[in-house]
């Protein structure tokens, strides 16, 4: 998320992938990114994904922030769960 933000995804793809066009690459990272993102409501449907994944000419959103683990509560039908921090 980090390196989207600054406007530098390419900068995690593995070299060893120079032969794929980056741009598909970039895409697919672009795909993940809404995928994750904290606000359920705003992640695509799967069938939104599919036309993206088949799809070079269909302009995709821009990612929102992600869910980090620990970032958020939730509230559920039987109570409500909070995270902190798990990974200290």
């Amino acid at each position: 998320w980090k390196r989207w933000v600054e406007g530098k995804p390419e900068i995690i793809i593995d070299p060893l992938l120079v032969e794929d066009p980056r741009t598909e690459i970039i895409r697919l990272i672009q795909i993940g990114l809404l995928c994750v993102q904290e606000n359920p409501s705003n992640r695509p449907t799967m069938s939104s994904v599919v036309v993206w994944f088949s799809s070079d000419t269909i302009i995709i959103p821009l990612p929102k922030s992600p869910a980090f683990p620990g970032s958020q509560s939730q509230s559920s039908e039987s109570g409500t769960m909070s995270m902190s921090n798990v990974f200290t």
